[in-house]
Protein backbone atom coordinates (compact mmCIF):
# COMPACT_ATOMS: atom_id res chain seq x y z
CA UNK A 1 0.00 0.00 0.00
CA UNK A 2 1.07 3.33 -0.65
CA UNK A 3 0.97 6.01 1.67
CA UNK A 4 0.89 9.70 0.58
CA UNK A 5 1.06 12.54 2.65
CA UNK A 6 -0.64 15.94 1.32
CA UNK A 7 -0.75 19.17 2.98
CA UNK A 8 -4.46 20.35 2.99
CA UNK A 9 -7.51 18.11 3.08
CA UNK A 10 -8.86 19.59 -0.22
CA UNK A 11 -5.76 18.17 -1.77
CA UNK A 12 -6.65 14.74 -0.66
CA UNK A 13 -10.06 14.69 -2.04
CA UNK A 14 -8.15 15.95 -5.01
CA UNK A 15 -6.17 12.96 -5.00
CA UNK A 16 -8.77 10.89 -4.34
CA UNK A 17 -11.19 11.76 -6.94
CA UNK A 18 -8.36 10.80 -9.22
CA UNK A 19 -8.07 7.61 -8.24
CA UNK A 20 -11.86 6.79 -8.40
CA UNK A 21 -12.28 8.70 -11.70
CA UNK A 22 -9.37 7.47 -13.29
CA UNK A 23 -10.77 3.94 -12.22
CA UNK A 24 -14.30 4.25 -13.79
CA UNK A 25 -13.41 5.58 -17.01
CA UNK A 26 -11.14 2.69 -17.76
CA UNK A 27 -13.73 0.49 -16.56
CA UNK A 28 -16.36 2.24 -18.71
CA UNK A 29 -13.65 1.98 -21.62
CA UNK A 30 -13.05 -1.78 -21.11
CA UNK A 31 -16.94 -1.92 -21.35
CA UNK A 32 -17.94 -2.16 -17.87
CA UNK A 33 -19.39 -3.18 -15.36
CA UNK A 34 -18.50 -0.45 -13.00
CA UNK A 35 -19.55 -0.86 -9.14
CA UNK A 36 -18.33 1.57 -6.67
CA UNK A 37 -18.71 1.33 -3.09
CA UNK A 38 -20.14 4.45 -1.61
CA UNK A 39 -19.12 5.65 1.97
CA UNK A 40 -20.58 7.83 4.18
CA UNK A 41 -19.41 9.49 7.19
CA UNK A 42 -16.63 13.43 7.10
CA UNK A 43 -14.02 11.00 4.91
CA UNK A 44 -15.16 11.14 1.95
CA UNK A 45 -17.00 14.30 1.72
CA UNK A 46 -14.12 16.75 -0.23
CA UNK A 47 -13.76 13.41 -2.49
CA UNK A 48 -17.56 13.40 -3.42
CA UNK A 49 -17.34 17.32 -3.68
CA UNK A 50 -14.72 17.21 -6.74
CA UNK A 51 -16.21 14.58 -8.34
CA UNK A 52 -19.73 17.16 -8.53
CA UNK A 53 -16.94 19.85 -9.64
CA UNK A 54 -14.97 17.31 -12.32
CA UNK A 55 -18.83 16.49 -13.75
CA UNK A 56 -20.39 19.65 -13.91
CA UNK A 57 -17.39 21.90 -14.86
CA UNK A 58 -15.53 19.18 -16.97
CA UNK A 59 -18.26 16.94 -18.04
CA UNK A 60 -17.12 13.72 -16.15
CA UNK A 61 -19.60 11.07 -17.10
CA UNK A 62 -20.80 8.24 -14.27
CA UNK A 63 -23.05 6.51 -16.90
CA UNK A 64 -22.93 3.47 -16.55
CA UNK A 65 -22.13 2.87 -13.02
CA UNK A 66 -23.78 1.03 -10.20
CA UNK A 67 -23.16 2.13 -6.52
CA UNK A 68 -23.77 0.28 -3.53
CA UNK A 69 -23.79 1.62 -0.07
CA UNK A 70 -21.61 0.03 2.45
CA UNK A 71 -23.83 0.28 5.39
CA UNK A 72 -27.01 1.84 6.66
CA UNK A 73 -28.46 2.25 9.99
CA UNK A 74 -31.61 0.15 11.10
CA UNK A 75 -35.27 1.38 11.90
CA UNK A 76 -34.96 4.72 9.98
CA UNK A 77 -37.59 4.74 7.55
CA UNK A 78 -37.05 5.39 3.63
CA UNK A 79 -36.27 9.26 3.03
CA UNK A 80 -34.83 10.01 6.75
CA UNK A 81 -31.93 12.43 6.58
CA UNK A 82 -29.74 10.94 8.09
CA UNK A 83 -30.10 7.15 6.59
CA UNK A 84 -27.03 6.74 4.19
CA UNK A 85 -29.20 6.38 1.13
CA UNK A 86 -29.89 9.96 1.84
CA UNK A 87 -26.73 11.21 2.52
CA UNK A 88 -25.07 9.41 -0.16
CA UNK A 89 -27.95 11.19 -2.59
CA UNK A 90 -27.30 14.72 -1.20
CA UNK A 91 -23.78 14.62 -1.10
CA UNK A 92 -23.04 12.67 -4.52
CA UNK A 93 -25.55 11.17 -6.70
CA UNK A 94 -27.85 14.06 -7.26
CA UNK A 95 -24.64 16.32 -8.12
CA UNK A 96 -23.46 13.39 -10.85
CA UNK A 97 -26.89 12.88 -12.23
CA UNK A 98 -26.95 9.43 -11.10
CA UNK A 99 -30.28 7.09 -11.47
CA UNK A 100 -31.40 6.33 -7.59
CA UNK A 101 -32.30 3.26 -8.97
CA UNK A 102 -28.41 2.63 -9.69
CA UNK A 103 -27.52 3.10 -6.22
CA UNK A 104 -27.74 -0.44 -4.25
CA UNK A 105 -27.93 -0.83 -0.11
CA UNK A 106 -29.13 -2.49 3.18
CA UNK A 107 -33.04 -2.05 3.34
CA UNK A 108 -32.59 -0.12 6.98
CA UNK A 109 -36.35 -0.21 7.71
CA UNK A 110 -36.94 -3.87 6.35
CA UNK A 111 -39.06 -5.86 9.15
CA UNK A 112 -35.65 -8.33 9.37
CA UNK A 113 -32.42 -6.81 8.40
CA UNK A 114 -30.66 -10.04 8.32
Amino acid sequence: MEVVLLPTPEDCGRVVADAVAGSVLAALARGGPVVVGLATGSSPLLAYRELRRRHTEEGLSFAGVQGFLLDEYVGLPAGHPESYREVIRRELTDGLGLDPAVVHGPDGSAADPV
